[in-house]
């Protein structure tokens, strides 16, 4: 009789575990409810963010919260909502039925189109450039990437999980890639874009997750995206990733404070450094065999053949707080501390210039040529040149917006991406 028992309760343990399997891989596909299937999650209109003077402080009256959630007995759920000058924004996917937007301005609900057109060309401009807005349909900008030789920008939402590629010549849509429908189990539930990178040639695109996974994209002529494999190793949020100039392979940091480096065309891992000392906020591959990273405090040198460290170099600062960038040839690094900008030789240990550009800076980049350098933050964005005198100042006037990408292309024109609640992408041609 207790052999009997002890075989029923393993035979209900063994079902137990069948279950939990299952539940947890229809958790990562999205899937709870049958009755939501068949239909995947949509794009909705949509909504644009409404602007004031630029004397008004871009966090004022701003407030902000997100979740996801799961259970044995509801579908996944996401939920955003955002308040701010007198508009709440609430947003809603369950599962993979469709979004649920609502918008109310005042306490009174009002249609997205009325604040939609509400975003002019006027609100972001600068001397020497024209404007040109791009209206998306996507829900929380996290990223944007200009293609290094074609006139095509590629950028991210939030949720559902979205790529999409915009025409700079014709300001359209050229494709649209839903991660949840196009990946399969390869995306976890909660999983989303953080970052994006390009091989050097522009023929696939690198997608980083806040779980530590990059999905690799084939990218057409035209700027049509294929999704073909997936790598694994991080286990963190991936912060930036990068490539050789040859494009055979790609190089990812994330916050495990660690780099990894890849055989593109197979995803084999190639090899992985020790932890740096904190997050790598820049890193650069200067020919094939030689990998610069910077966590701020220190700048190292790496082989990635041999996974062997070539040179080190103490920065005597803290500039961990910002983001900073390498010159194309890794001769020079700047980094950002709130407001300021300095430049860091590599080849005699030395800080150069500093550059003062008030507010806190949010993205900073080296325009194609290492002649000027582009520093970004909430409210404007800065051209210098490397004496430190400013060539152009772009000033942002959209009231609690956030600059969630900035990118330069290789003709001296700016690609910036604004967001709140939806996301605009602004291309600023020089005159």
């Amino acid at each position: 009789m207790t052999h009997l028992v002890k075989g029923f309760v393993t035979v209900l343990v063994l079902v137990a575990l069948f279950a939990l399997k299952v539940s947890s891989r229809l958790e990562r596909r999205g899937y709870f409810d049958s009755a939501d299937n068949s239909q995947p999650a949509a794009m909705v209109q949509p909504v644009a963010i409404p602007y004031s003077t630029p004397a008004a402080s871009p966090l004022a009256g701003a407030a902000h919260h997100e979740s996801y959630s799961s259970g044995t007995n509801t579908r996944p759920t996401y939920q955003s909502n955002t308040t701010f000058s007198g508009l709440n924004v609430s947003y809603t996917v369950r599962g993979n039925s469709s979004p649920q937007l609502t918008v109310r301005r005042d306490g009174a609900e009002v249609d997205p189109e009325v604040i939609l057109s509400e975003i002019t060309t006027d609100l972001v401009q600068g001397d020497g450039f024209q404007t040109r807005l791009l209206q998306t349909k996507l829900f929380g900008i996290s990223a944007i990437k200009v293609h290094p030789s074609r006139p095509i920008v590629f950028a991210s939402a939030l949720e559902p999980p979205t790529v999409q590629s915009w025409s700079l010549e014709t300001g359209k849509v050229i494709d649209t890639e839903n991660l949840r429908q196009v990946i399969g189990d390869d995306i976890k539930f909660g999983e989303r874009i953080t970052c994006f990178g390009m091989t050097s040639e522009g023929s696939r695109m690198l997608v980083g997750s806040n779980k530590g996974t990059i999905w690799v994209f084939k990218i057409s002529q035209t700027g049509a995206m294929k999704y073909e494999r997936a790598y694994f190793g991080h286990g963190e949020e991936i912060l930036s990733i990068t490539s050789t100039p040859t494009g055979d392979l790609v190089a990812s940091a994330s916050k495990t404070q660690k780099a990894r480096c890849w055989n593109a065309a197979t995803g084999r891992e190639i090899f992985a450094t020790p932890p740096l000392s904190d997050n790598i906020n820049a890193m650069r591959f200067v020919g094939k065999n030689q990998l610069w990273l910077t966590d701020g405090q220190q700048i190292t040198c790496w082989n990635p053949d041999s996974g062997t460290q070539l040179q080190t170099e103490e920065t005597n600062r803290n500039y961990r707080s910002g983001p900073a960038a390498f010159s194309t040839n890794g001769s020079e690094v700047v980094f950002t501390h709130f407001g300021d900008l300095k430049r860091y030789s590599t080849s005699d240990a030395s800080f150069q210039s500093l550059f003062d550009d008030g507010p806190r800076v949010e993205y900073v980049r080296f325009m194609p040529g290492d002649t000027q350098l582009v520093a970004g933050s909430r409210e404007q964005v800065t051209v210098w040149n490397l004496n430190g005198e400013i060539e152009s100042r772009i000033a942002i006037q959209l009231l609690n917006s956030r600059l969630k990408g900035l990118d330069a292309r290789p003709d001296g024109s700016l690609v910036l991406a604004t967001d709140l609640v939806y996301g605009q992408i602004w291309h600023l041609q020089r005159d």
